[in-house]
């Protein structure tokens, strides 16, 4: 196959990174939705092209920009880059016919040869870059669909090549043996300068597909052709090619409105030069109906006269010879290469248009396991999340039917033990060492769902039985993925990205098998008193608003303890927890919940793995949260307070009259006492200690 590129390889790919730049300032959330961290250049955020090599987001799509037209001069792939919009037809000549641009850039529908890197295929990869499990193969997905779109807006360009949205065969190279001969695109060539486009403003003509503008473009087809406003239509009608200039192929039309000549002095074009006399350039007005039908007028669209080494000489007494030549050209750029940009910007913003939006269910957490091993499960995880679910692309797009997933991204705290002594502050917690690299939990597909607009939005729950999210998940994102209609587009990707807690985990600990002497020794000691608390509660949501409490135990005797985690947000958490005994214990209603997480600190030299809270050790296992249920030697019964509170406060009121509040210790990073030094907050002299295998099993509503 000869060559017939429609630009030269340097010029698609700085018309592609310019394009990339568009569509991530008009859609500055694009990025992060996906759930990719850094920007387009960044050395950090790298995937593989088809030949391996790892790429930037911008690299790759400038590789699938120059990728398109084949490893080769030989490649028959530019064979498939012609349209014309009048008939749909795309380049033929006796013996061979090749696909349409649209055709073959979207595969929307079986084709001549099906192909690996059209739309069809970009969406393919894009699902399996964010669904699948295994990292190697999510980045080599991910690589694919960002070079998958650079070879399909490489289309989108060519159309705004006058020569390929008309069957004006050109080729430039040697082998030329099944075309219809030598014949290279001066266009192609005079177009070749990078300085030329660096010098335009991509901002010259607007991104037609963005939140300002929904409805222009409603399939990936219509950037070619839709009534008039497709870029194929606009060069067609407008611009004029080398090789149709006899009228045989559907060009512009000559004679009217402004088919009068204006004569140019050669000098004004060529300053310096010997030549005298004029050149003749012809107007001709060129419609934009993207932009409602105006008319703008290139002043040089075609020449009449003997210019230069490209032109004919034109026959004495015979009808002039209407000829392109660089001027003309240049005029052209000015009209074509804006478009192709924002064209092509408006294609990626079409592809990442679906938007959804994640929030916490009634319930008030995404998620929640009960620790101990009687209740966890094996292996121990989250095996159902819970959240409500909004369609938020911009326009009128309705989504579904269609299938959902939930996707959670997260790290592995490798040093986790049961009991927490692997987390940080814990005696086995080994920094930098435990963090391991990416993993995912995928959900089971719900199927055949619609999601709606609606606010408040409805509620889907996804199941991750068979592949739970770890209690050692650390670094962890949240994920929505939708696949199915969306407007009119029978097969399009929506995804979201939330960057959620990781697990928290809140204990109960029932210490009433000791009393402490609150006006002695200030220690405890051992009781026959036991105060059991026979219903205990937990919720994450008024519960006045929900019918049943997220988690419950009937019976939390002296010495016993539970113990569960929860997936939530990062910020704005409150709980609310009831209990019924012989004792009055304080009611926590609304509570605010400090979510402590785990961090990987970049503020200094050397990465840091680490968390906001250090856990701490209580009647042998560590806590990052509890609530602990405590007596005083004269009658008075304590839970766990919000914060630490001076050891002044702990003892009772004066006179030997008992204090109304005394509350042990947490949320905000508390930090114990040595142990065997006394006090409220001195759990180490009881026994027997706690272990993760003791743990009550809690009865989950979720």
């Amino acid at each position: 196959m000869a060559t017939c590129h429609a630009y030269e390889l340097n010029t698609h790919m700085a018309l592609s990174e310019l394009a990339a730049n568009r569509w991530v300032e008009t859609d500055q959330s694009a990025l992060g939705r996906v759930g990719l961290r850094w920007d387009l250049r960044d050395a950090r955020q790298r995937f593989p092209n088809s030949k391996g090599e790892l790429r930037t987001i911008v690299d790759l799509i400038r590789d699938g920009a120059q990728f398109e037209d084949g490893s080769s001069r030989l490649s028959t792939r530019p064979g498939n880059h012609f349209f014309n919009p009048t008939d749909g037809s795309g380049l033929h000549f006796p013996g061979t016919t090749y696909a349409a641009s649209p055709d073959w850039a979207l595969e929307d529908a079986r084709i001549f040869s099906p192909q690996d890197n059209s739309y069809r295929d970009a969406r393919e990869y894009f699902w399996r870059g964010l669904t699948l499990r295994d990292e190697n193969e999510r980045a080599r997905n991910f690589g694919a669909s960002f070079q998958s779109l650079g070879q399909i807006i490489h289309h989108v360009q060519d159309m705004a090549q006058p020569q390929h949205v008309r069957n004006d065969v050109h080729c430039d190279s040697w082998f030329c043996v099944v075309t219809p001969g030598y014949s290279p695109s001066v266009y192609e060539k005079l177009t070749d300068t990078a300085s030329e486009i660096a010098a335009m403003d991509p901002k010259a003509y607007p991104v037609v597909y963005s939140a300002t503008d929904t409805h222009s473009f409603l399939t990936p087809r219509q950037f070619w052709a839709n009534g008039g406003k497709g870029i194929a239509e606009y060069t067609n009608r407008g611009f004029f090619s080398a090789g149709t200039l006899d009228g045989t192929i559907p060009s512009p039309p000559r004679g009217f409105p402004r088919w009068n000549p204006t004569p140019t002095d050669i000098k004004q074009l060529l300053p310096g030069t010997s030549l005298t006399g004029s050149v003749y350039f012809f107007p001709t007005d060129v419609r934009d109906d993207y932009r409602d039908g105006i008319v703008e007028i290139d002043q040089r669209s075609i020449t009449e006269s003997i210019f230069d080494a490209d032109l004919e000489k034109s026959n004495p007494g015979q009808p002039p010879i209407y000829s392109l030549n660089r001027f003309n050209y240049a005029s052209a750029r000015g009209f074509l290469i804006p478009r192709a940009i924002g064209y092509s910007a408006g294609l990626l913003n079409y592809f990442f248009r679906g938007q959804l939006k994640i929030g916490l269910p009634d319930e008030g957490v995404y998620a929640v396991a009960d620790t101990a091993p009687i209740g966890c499960g094996t292996p121990c995880g989250f095996r159902r999340v819970k959240l409500k679910l909004q369609n938020t692309t911009p326009g009128e797009g309705a989504m579904g039917p269609g299938k959902v997933v939930a996707v959670a991204k997260y790290r592995r705290n490798w040093c986790y033990t049961p009991e927490l002594s692997g987390n940080y502050g814990g005696p086995k917690f080994e920094g930098n060492r435990c963090r391991s690299e990416e993993y995912l939990s995928v959900s089971s597909p719900n199927t055949g769902q619609t999601v709606g607009r609606a606010d408040p939005a409805a509620t889907y729950m996804f199941d991750f039985a068979n592949d739970p999210i770890p209690l050692d998940a650390t670094d962890l994102v949240l994920q929505v993925v939708y696949r199915g209609k969306l407007g009119q587009e029978d097969d399009a990707i929506a995804v979201t990205t939330a960057d959620i807690s990781e697990p928290n985990f809140i204990a109960m600990n029932n210490v009433t098998d000791y009393v402490f002497d609150n006006l002695g020794d200030k220690r405890y000691h051992r009781t026959s008193s036991k105060i059991p608390i026979t219903s205990l509660t937990l919720a994450f949501a008024d519960p006045t608003a929900t019918p049943l409490p997220l988690a419950s135990l009937d019976s939390l005797n002296g010495g016993e303890h539970a113990q569960i985690a929860i997936l939530t947000e990062r910020t704005n958490v409150r709980y609310w927890l009831r209990t019924v005994s012989s004792a009055v214990f304080d009611p926590d209603l609304a509570v605010p919940f400090q979510v402590k997480e785990f961090v990987l600190d970049e503020s200094g030299g050397t990465p840091q793995y680490l968390s906001n809270c250090p856990v701490f050790l209580e009647r042998g296992i560590y806590r990052q949260f509890t609530r602990s249920f405590a007596q005083l030697a004269h009658g008075v019964v304590s839970t766990t307070a919000k914060s630490v509170l001076p050891e002044s406060a702990d003892a009772g009121s004066t006179e030997g009259q008992p204090s109304a509040l005394a509350k042990l210790a947490t949320l905000d990073c508390y930090g114990p006492p040595a142990p065997r030094t006394g006090g409220l907050y001195d759990f180490s002299e009881m026994t027997p200690l706690f272990t993760p295998q003791s743990a009550l099993a809690w009865r989950i509503n979720f």
